[in-house]
């Protein structure tokens, strides 16, 4: 029987998993164990891609951005990144 997690009906050690309320024979390490399984690959796609977007220095991407529209009333990511920049030197001069 599904109940609301916040139930006073909950008994203590239930646990609420894919949407489903049971106890755990083995007090919920099989399910630690596969979201800790999920979040190691996370945070090694994570590291991946971090460690890719380092190879290429910000400056390099900046002449891409003239070509992609941000809006088709304001402009291109290239001219809004020029309005954050004049922006953040009124802000913080």
């Amino acid at each position: 029987m599904l109940r609301a997690a916040r139930s006073p009906e909950r008994q203590a050690g239930e646990q609420i998993h894919s949407g489903r309320q049971h106890k755990a024979e083995d007090g919920g390490k099989a399910i630690t164990a596969g979201n800790e399984r999920v979040i190691r690959a996370r945070l090694a796609d994570a590291k991946f891609f971090y460690e890719t977007d380092l190879k290429t220095p910000l400056e390099d991407r900046l002449p891409k951005f003239k070509d992609i529209v941000f809006h088709e009333k304001i402009g291109t990511q290239a001219e809004r990144i020029e309005r954050i920049e004049r922006l953040a030197a009124e802000l913080a001069p």
